[in-house]
This record gives C-alpha cells, structure tokens and sequence, in this order.
C-alpha cells in the first residue's frame, strides 16, 4: 500500500462513527484564546484548530499546552490553499503546512473549495469557482498537488456562497463528488453551509446531497448564521456567531440518516466567555447522546 493510500485509510478510519454512543464524537473548532485555559474541557473530545493560527511559536506552545491537558483528538482546519485558484499553488506555504502536521500528526487536514487569492491580492473571504467538467479536471489536478505535497489526503469543505456563476453546469456537492473520484480527497459536509445556501438561492437540500457517495462523507460542520435584511429580501450570512438553529439541527440529523455517522465540529467564533461555550457546548452533547432522533435540549 502506497504512503497516500495509507494515509487515506487512516483519515478514514478517523471518520467513523464511536462504538460507545455520540456524545463523544462531537466536537468543536477552538480558537488560540481558550487554548491557554484548558480546564473544564472533557477529556478525549474532538476539536479543530486552525493551521494559519500556529504559524508562531507562541501559539503552537500554547496548544501543546492544551494537548497536555485534555488528550483531545486534534483536526486541522485551513482557509488559505487556495484549491480554487489560479495562480500556483504557494509551495513555501504548503512546506510549512507540512511540518505542523509532522509536528502535531492530526486526525484530519480539510480546507475549502473555493478560491481565496488572484493575482497574489487575497480575497480576505472564500470565494465560490465556476463548477464545470472542465474546472473539475483542473482543480483535481490542484487538490492532486496539495495532497502530495501535505503527505496527507484532504477533506474539502462546501462554502457558503452568496453569488453563482451563470455557467455552472455542477453543483457544489455534485462537483465535490467527482473530486472525490479523481483525487481520494474527502468532504467536510458543512450542513451550516447547505442550509444558508438552500434559504439564499431557494433549493432543496435534502436533494443537493443525492449526488454525494457517503463514504466520501468524512465529517460535518455546524455552525451560527446572522440574516440580514436587503430591501425585501432576507439574506443569511455565515457568521459562527451565534447557537445553532432548529433548521440547521434538523436538517443535521437528516444528513446522519442518509449519509452515516461521522465526527461532527461546531464552529463558534464570537467572543463568547469559556463557561457559556462550555455549557453550550455540553447541551450539544446531551442531544446527540440520545441519538438523531432526540429533540433539542433547550
């Protein structure tokens, strides 16, 4: 077995399901101010850090910190491959990407299809590319090279997007599949994402995950959205910011029964204090403890 093909296996292993219930398998992204506050935190949980937040030594010692403490099973989370893209990839970058998962030997790498630089000007956002055949052999080729040079397969994430390009002949989680195909890459299911995108563009989406093989299916995202209001028109915006809706919850537990079991991530980002998280946190877990089935712990 080829070193990728190992790789594979191992990142697939890590995406099934707990023999000893849910609650254990939910998780959650930390950013580096509660990395210095370990206590509270149950040991052994899943959570995900972002990679571009370790690029100072400070900051990869106050994780290991966090390590120590709580034993947790770590994820690494990216936002600047610029998969999408069409400039080269950034192979200084890629090397130090590299040497953190040397460092840190994560579970899981994932990052986003979308593009996030042009012209070396970064969009300070992901931005959606144009799903064609043909831009699928490209951005194969791109995800190919990413993975290579990472020693590690990817989970790829759909975004949010808030415009579609006219000549799209794919949908995201149709374009995500046949990447899967092409390069053994996985999916990092962001139901927080397929959901905004359903309220903003009017589609079904417990039909837009029909195309996608659920082996391709590695983990899911959930997260907080804000709508704002455009003249008529009501717009949802992911923003991390906020608990988790009954719609997301719900269409959460939809995308369980269809597609499996899998490592579940909840993203906050806001500046919410430790002990709400933490308690939010832990009705999360009462929930899924009872199975997608259960109601929602108020």
């Amino acid at each position: 077995m080829s070193f990728m093909a190992k790789e594979l296996s191992r990142a697939q292993q890590a995406a099934e399901p707990s023999r000893k219930g849910w609650a254990p398998w939910f998780g959650m992204s930390i950013r580096p101010p509660l990395w210095s506050r370990p206590l509270g935190w149950e040991q052994g949980f899943f959570f995900e850090v972002l990679v571009e937040h370790l690029f100072s030594d400070r900051d990869r010692q106050s994780l290991k910190h966090f390590l120590s403490f709580t034993k947790g099973i770590l994820f690494f989370h990216s936002v600047s491959l610029n998969l999408g893209g069409v400039e080269p990839l950034d192979g200084s970058l890629l090397g130090k990407i590299r040497e953190l998962v040397l460092e840190f030997k994560p579970k899981l790498m994932s990052d986003h299809l979308a593009f996030c630089r042009n012209a070396q000007v970064a969009s300070h956002g992901l931005l959606p590319i144009i799903k064609t055949p043909l831009e699928l052999d490209r951005v194969a080729r791109r995800v190919e090279k990413a993975q290579e040079a990472l020693g590690r397969p990817l989970a790829l994430e759909n975004i949010a997007a808030y415009v579609r390009h006219q000549d799209d002949t794919l949908t995201d989680l149709e374009f995500l599949d046949a990447l899967c195909r092409k390069t053994g890459c996985g999916v990092l299911l962001d139901i927080s994402n397929l959901y905004i995108n359903s309220r903003n563009f009017g589609f079904d989406p417990l039909e837009a995950w029909s195309p996608l093989a659920s082996r391709h299916v590695w983990l899911y995202h959930v997260g907080g959205y804000s709508k704002l209001r455009l003249g008529d028109q009501l717009f949802y915006k992911d923003t991390h910011d906020d608990a988790l809706s009954d719609g997301v919850c719900s269409l959460l537990k939809k995308a369980i029964q269809s597609l499996g079991k899998r490592p579940i991530i909840w993203e906050r980002d806001d500046d919410a204090s430790r002990i709400d998280l933490l308690s939010e946190f832990s009705r999360y877990r009462r929930w899924l403890a009872i199975g997608p089935g259960g109601t929602f712990p108020s």
